[in-house]
Formats: structure tokens, C-alpha cells, sequence
């Protein structure tokens, strides 16, 4: 049975719930018997959310959109995720507040210093709308644009939140396409690659193929579908590291400064860097770093994958990360206050499709992180309960 601590965090906010099997419940049980610290663990997330606190938690799960009782009984929360029911529970705002605490109380010691208190941690970019340069240097807002366009010979053509085009004669250099913070979109290439873009994105491509590749450039995150060409493989740049490919489906993400992930759902990909080169097999992520080089490991498709149905999951993850969420998502400023939590970790789930108040009041009441905003609310701090 699993003993990675993702788990057992998973077993305990289960038994704090009464959602838990009986084998697990058995297993965890032996565990905390055993680990004196695991144990410790166990007691001060039970003080936490148990007796002393007991009725005002259990008014605030009733109040919550999904209740408490609904859960419990195993109702389907809508929610996206998948394929574990602790995942369904995690969707609800109630098991969000759970895992706060869960992560909070599992993760509080490994928080570090930061950076000076109220420091800016996360700025959305200047670009407000949709945005597509072409290479003659003429710009499109696409949040503005209808059905279909002409401009210098190319059609144009919004369907939902996916561009097409279709060009007219021969067209040299790259095309921009911009997403900003707060958006999402989609193009379907002319070779019939679609490429989804997460916010705070930027394409470079050009509207045809030509010569022995077909060579794309990404900054920020985005998921991949390439049609299939062996006599053409497909190159995607990204700041660090080339992705080489056939026809394959897979997720780069270059948010997070000098590092390259890169996820594969489907097919192969080889994966360079300078010299330094590897290879990937579906349920596989390599992320590279100039100082370590490349590093692989399995992946959790909901955590890598779920930002396409607008859900961030998150396992000991630092204020700091999910303050860079916060702006990519809601496109606003966010500033940590104070050093000390810039760095404190936790676990949960951010709903975008969501109000952002329902997380950060979950924060405040369950894991301590108090905010307030600034700039007529375009402005969000964290601080701590002395509101420093």
C-alpha cells in the first residue's frame, strides 16, 4: 500500500470526514501507532478541526455551497476530477477548507524565509485582451473579433475560443498569439495541430509549414495535439529546452523562471536541452533545470492537466505559487504582506470557475492567512492575523 505522504494526508483528511474504507481506516490507524510524529501530526489536525472548534467548523461546512451532509452521503460533487473519489471530495468548498488544514498542520515546518515584507509576488502582464500580431507587424483583438475576418490575404475565423485561419498565396515569418491573465483560447494550426493556451501565454507560429520541420515557440503553459507527420516533425521551443515529435499529446508548462516541464499524455517525444537530451513515455514529465539538467518522474494527470477545466490542484505548495495561480487566473496584483508565510505550504484545490472569495475565506478561516485588497480590489494581500 502507498506510504508517500501525498497519501496519508489523503487517509487522515478521509477519517477527519467519515468518508474513509475501513482497510484504509485500518492502515492509517497501524501507521500513527508506529510514527510518533505522524502521530503528532494526527493530534494537532484533530485539535485543529475537532471539540474546541467543532461547532463553528460545523456551521461553517453547512453554510458552504456543497454541504457537508451531501458529501458524506457520496452525492457526485460537479466537479472535474476524475478518477479518485478523494478528488470529487477535494471539489467541494467544504474538502477545500479541510485540506487546507491538512496541508498546513503536514507542511507548516517546512516554511522558509522570503523575500522583504509586502514585496510584490505575482503581476499580471499589460495585455488585457486576446491579442494576435501577425508578422507584418498588424495586431488583432480576438476577444473583440465576430465570426470571421480578412486581413493582409488571411481568413480569420473564431469558432467558440478556437482560431482558425486559412491564408491566401505565401506567407513568411511568425505570428504572435497572446493570451492574457484571466483567458484561455485555442488554435488549430494549418498542418491541423491544436494547441490549447493557458493564461498569461504567448504562441509564436506561422500560418504554413514549410521546408523539413514544423517549428513552433511557447512561453507560459500550454497543451499540444500534433497531427501526425513523420516526414515532418513537429519542434516546439520553449525557453530552455527543445520538444521533438511526431504526432503526439502533451503539456508544457515554463511558468516557474528557468524551468521547463514538459508532460506526455499520448505518443513520444525527445526532449533537448544544449547537450543534454531524453526521451519521455506516456504518464511521464521531465522538467529541466539549467543547474540540474533533465529529471523524470510519473505525473498526476488532474494536478498537471486540470488547469483546461479551470481547477488548480495543489500539494505542498507555497503561498507564493498559489499567489502566481491567483494572478494568472483572476488577473490581478497579489503581495505577501509578511515573509514569514510566503513559503508555508499547503494542499486544496482553486476553482476558477469559482468566485476567488470562496478560497480566500477558506484561507482565512481555516489555515489562518487573512487578505484584504487595495487599488479598488485589482490589488490582493495576504497578511496574518496581527496584519502585518
Amino acid at each position: 500500500m502507498k506510504t508517500r505522504p501525498d497519501h496519508i494526508h489523503q487517509l487522515m483528511t478521509e477519517k477527519l470526514a467519515a468518508v474513509i474504507s475501513a482497510t484504509d481506516e485500518h492502515y492509517l490507524d497501524e501507521l500513527i501507532e508506529r510514527d510518533p510524529v505522524l502521530r503528532q501530526k494526527w493530534e494537532a489536525l484533530q485539535q485543529a478541526c475537532m471539540p474546541s472548534g467543532a461547532e463553528k467548523s460545523a456551521e461553517r461546512l453547512r453554510s458552504w455551497p456543497a454541504t457537508a451532509g451531501e458529501l458524506l452521503a457520496g452525492k457526485t460533487v460537479p466537479l472535474r476530477a476524475r478518477n479518485l473519489a478523494w478528488k470529487r471530495f477535494v471539489g467541494a468548498a467544504a474538502a477545500i477548507a479541510l485540506l487546507a488544514v491538512a496541508g498546513w498542520l503536514l507542511f507548516q515546518d517546512r516554511a522558509g524565509s522570503g523575500n522583504p515584507a509586502g514585496e510584490l509576488v505575482s503581476r499580471p502582464g499589460d495585455l488585457e485582451h486576446i491579442q494576435l500580431e501577425l508578422a507584418t507587424g498588424k495586431k488583432v483583438d480576438l476577444s473583440q473579433m465576430q465570426d470571421s475576418l480578412v486581413m493582409d490575404g488571411i481568413r480569420l475565423t473564431r469558432n467558440e475560443e478556437t482560431l482558425t485561419y486559412r491564408p491566401a498565396g505565401s506567407l513568411a515569418g511568425l505570428n504572435t498569439l497572446r493570451v492574457p491573465a484571466g483567458a484561455t483560447y485555442s488554435i488549430q494550426l494549418a498542418d491541423s495541430t491544436r494547441v490549447w493556451l493557458n493564461s498569461m501565454t504567448t504562441l509564436r507560429f506561422p500560418f504554413e509549414f514549410s521546408g523539413s520541420t514544423r517549428e513552433i515557440s511557447i512561453e507560459g503553459e500550454a497543451y499540444l495535439k500534433v497531427a501526425e507527420n513523420s516526414l515532418q516533425p513537429f519542434i516546439v521551443h520553449l525557453p530552455k529546452s527543445d520538444v521533438l515529435v511526431t504526432g503526439t499529446e502533451f503539456n508544457v508548462n515554463t511558468y516557474q523562471h528557468a524551468t521547463d516541464r514538459i508532460a506526455l499524455v499520448e505518443g513520444s517525444v525527445r526532449l533537448t536541452a544544449g547537450t543534454a537530451t531524453t526521451s519521455l513515455t506516456p504518464g511521464t514529465q521531465a522538467v529541466f533545470n539549467p543547474g540540474s539538467g533533465w529529471t523524470t518522474s510519473a505525473f498526476d494527470p488532474d494536478q498537471v492537466l486540470g488547469w483546461r477545466q479551470g481547477v488548480f490542484y495543489f500539494y505542498d505548495t507555497s503561498l507564493e505559487e498559489i499567489a502566481g495561480v491567483i494572478t494568472r487566473w483572476f488577473g490581478i496584483v497579489v503581495v505577501i504582506d509578511n515573509p514569514s508565510i510566503r513559503n508555508r505550504r499547503f494542499a486544496g484545490m482553486l476553482d476558477k470557475n469559482q468566485p476567488l472569495e470562496v478560497f480566500l475565506d477558506n484561507m482565512k478561516a481555516i489555515a489562518g492567512i487573512p487578505f484584504y485588497y487595495t487599488d479598488n480590489r485589482r490589488e490582493l494581500h495576504f497578511t496574518t492575523e496581527d496584519g502585518r
